[in-house]
């Protein structure tokens, strides 16, 4: 197999569409997870599990690459990607585009590898459940000063609930924002 000048090989390539595909799995059976209220126990066993699975593969293929050390500069590069996949995510499924972009995002860089805000994401009749979010954001000083909330206006029922109690900013500015982390911390 030949290698170009930058390094990518066709193995490479199909790594990287195989973690894609992981990722819309994650997305569309977390989307899934809010849409339908009654998750047996099998399901959400399944979807941990998957979950497990969906972050073990990121930070092997995506920033340790096999155990061979790479530079900053490239684990900052392909963190950035991914999050530019996330931030404008969409798919065709039969000819029908699904525009998949995050509506409501909660996260940031933590000192912990912790899921903080796993499974706190609630919907009652179109609205969010702002005081579950803010108690797990006030929960401890590394989520109090390291989350990042961005929403996009018009869609949610409580709309002027969130804004008063989480004040986020739009989707664009938390992912940006969630970036310049990514490369200070890879500085």
């Amino acid at each position: 197999m030949k290698i170009n000048n930058k390094g990518v090989t066709i193995v490479e390539l199909l790594v990287s569409l195989a973690l894609l595909s992981v990722v819309l799995m994650f997305l569309y059976n977390l989307l899934s997870n809010v849409t339908f209220e009654k998750n047996t126990d099998f399901i959400a066993n399944s979807n941990q599990a998957n979950r497990i699975d969906i972050i073990n593969t990121i930070e092997n293929d995506l920033i340790l690459d096999n155990n061979i050390e790479i530079e900053n500069s490239e684990k900052s590069e392909r963190i950035i990607k991914l999050l530019d996949t996330i931030q404008f995510l969409w798919r065709d499924i039969r000819g029908r585009r699904e525009n998949l972009n995050p509506l409501f995002a909660v996260g940031g860089i933590y000192e912990r590898k912790n899921p903080y805000f796993e499974d706190r994401l609630k919907l009652t009749k179109n609205g969010l459940d702002t005081e579950l979010i803010k108690s797990v954001k006030d929960s401890c000083e590394d989520t109090q000063s390291n989350t990042i909330i961005g929403y996009v206006p018009g869609f949610f029922s409580n709309e002027d609930e969130i804004t008063s109690t989480l004040s986020p900013v739009n989707i664009s500015e938390m992912f940006t924002k969630i970036k310049e982390e990514v490369k200070a911390y890879y500085a």
